[in-house]
């Protein structure tokens, strides 16, 4: 269990939700009680440990400050997801053949590595 006593307004947050099937993502503090912090879309997380104030035991969140790699990771991670939407939307059938060529080689060397 994370200590939040040290965070502050305006401080980033990651958040871990229980469920295997959301992926984390950062949130920023709004405000501090003496017990709580609340963060962006009012999610709400006891200051002693993290853990969220609702949602339950199958739902529950866990919060702890972000770091440099996490706020690095989820930016890649969503710049990674725009990506895929673009190509899969993509109609490939449009593409010349030198460009389908190419697409080809930089998936080999995707295997490769």
């Amino acid at each position: 269990m994370t200590d939040l006593s040290g965070l502050k307004v305006g401080d980033k947050v990651y958040i871990r939700p229980s469920s295997p099937m959301t992926r984390p993502y950062l949130s920023m503090v709004e405000r501090k009680t003496p017990k709580q912090i609340v963060c962006s879309q009012s999610k709400r997380f006891w200051i002693a440990n993290g853990r969220s104030v609702d949602g339950g035991e199958w739902h529950r969140s866990f919060a702890r400050p972000a770091t440099e790699e996490d706020i690095r990771a989820i930016e890649d991670q969503r710049v990674r997801n725009s990506a895929m939407t673009t190509i899969q939307r993509e109609r490939l059938s449009s593409l010349s053949t030198d460009q389908l060529i190419r697409i080809v080689a930089i998936m080999a060397e995707g295997d490769e590595g």
